[in-house]
């Protein structure tokens, strides 16, 4: 994985270049594939500690495990923009303040055997502080490019571990926020997220219910930038076994999906309410030939059950992910869905495509 300084993303962001690497000694991975109003965060989805740690904490592995969101980062990872820890909150808290972001007493639980150096807490804190550095930067550019800027500030929650009154499948905490100003986009994330079944079970998304939003990332930037709306939602961690770490693959992969169009959809609202540049604008067929029309189509026909990313990406990719980063060495053992289609008969079907007809200028432009 690409490792970047802090001066080459800030000079690729002012550029408008994509970016995909790590930085702060690898604690965070910034990716942005193309530049759009609409940023998703997952700031506890780390599980990595600094070696020099590893022999002062009070709490075993597994027991930091259930307090962190493993899985937030592969919820969000097929997002145009998306800035995901890798550390342990039990490191550093991104989402406290400085002055208390390490833990001394976690869940009740005492966190480090002994009290740490002042050279690690050093360390950790300006990995922080360099997170919140390059965010910064992040949205001044989208700030700038847009006019406004949505941040999705993706958690889970337990929900067997400690039980609550209603436990929704989703909740938005709304306590920073200027409710008034942005009820229609939240109204929207709500609408989208409640649309589609998990896994055959209807899912709800409730607002201000297991948590309010308090958090220091929404502190921040509901302070620092004025037309940014970051939203924090939480997951029930229904996609998982809460006490082991394992994942249920077909439950994530249906959410993966889900989260993916109920984002994209409330970003486009957003973007339509109150940026200044739409995120597309569909290009006029009037002066395209019409056979040109007529292939798009017929390959939208063939193609439409198709899911591509579906077969390519592994069944097993958030679990392997973890792994990789969780150990050393680890060499990822994927697994691929088998496909529903014939391949020979699919590239029959697409040989069989009339591109021939297509005038020679709008041939070069629908080929590339």
């Amino acid at each position: 994985m690409l490792m970047l300084s802090e001066q080459a993303i800030i000079a690729a962001l002012e550029a408008g270049k994509p970016i995909s690497g790590q930085f702060a000694e690898g604690a965070f991975h910034l990716e942005v594939r193309e530049y759009v109003p609409y940023v998703a965060t997952a700031v506890h989805a780390g599980h990595r500690t600094r070696a020099s740690l590893k022999g002062l904490f009070a709490i075993s592995d597994a027991e930091r495990l259930q307090e962190e969101d493993p899985f937030t980062d592969g919820m969000i990872e097929s997002l145009p923009i998306t800035l995901i820890a890798r550390d342990s909150r039990y490191e550093y808290d991104l989402n406290r303040a400085p002055e208390l972001a390490i833990y001394k007493e976690a869940w009740g639980k005492q966190v480090w055997s002994q009290a740490l150096p002042n050279a690690d807490i050093d360390v950790s804190l300006s990995k922080h502080a360099a997170y919140y550095r390059v965010l910064s930067a992040l949205l001044t550019t989208l700030e700038r490019k847009f006019g406004a800027c949505l941040l999705f500030d993706v958690h889970s929650y337990n929900y067997q571990i400690r039980s609550y009154p209603y436990a929704p499948t989703f909740n938005i905490g709304t306590a920073q926020l200027d409710t008034l100003r942005f009820r229609a986009v939240l109204d929207e994330l709500k609408k989208q997220l409640g649309l589609k079944k998990l896994a055959g079970q209807l899912v709800d998304c409730a607002e201000n219910t297991v948590f309010q939003g308090h958090g220091y990332q929404a502190q921040y930037i509901t302070s620092h930038f004025d037309n940014t709306l970051v939203v924090p939602l939480e997951v029930k961690k229904v996609f998982m076994d809460e006490n082991s770490g394992e994942l249920f693959p077909v439950v994530f992969e249906k959410l993966q999906r889900n989260m993916h169009v109920a984002l994209s959809k409330t970003a486009k609202t957003f973007a339509k309410n109150h940026c200044y540049k739409p995120l597309r604008k569909a290009k006029s067929t009037s002066q395209l030939d019409p056979a040109l029309i007529n292939v798009d189509s017929a390959l939208y026909r063939i193609a439409r059950n198709l899911e591509t990313l579906h077969y390519v990406n592994p069944s097993n990719i958030a679990q392997e992910k973890r792994r990789f980063f969780s150990k050393r060495h680890y060499q990822p053992a994927f697994k691929y869905r088998p496909l529903k289609i014939d391949p020979y008969e699919f590239k029959e079907q697409l040989y069989r495509l009339p591109v021939g007809k297509i005038q020679r200028s709008d041939r070069k432009r629908f080929i590339s």
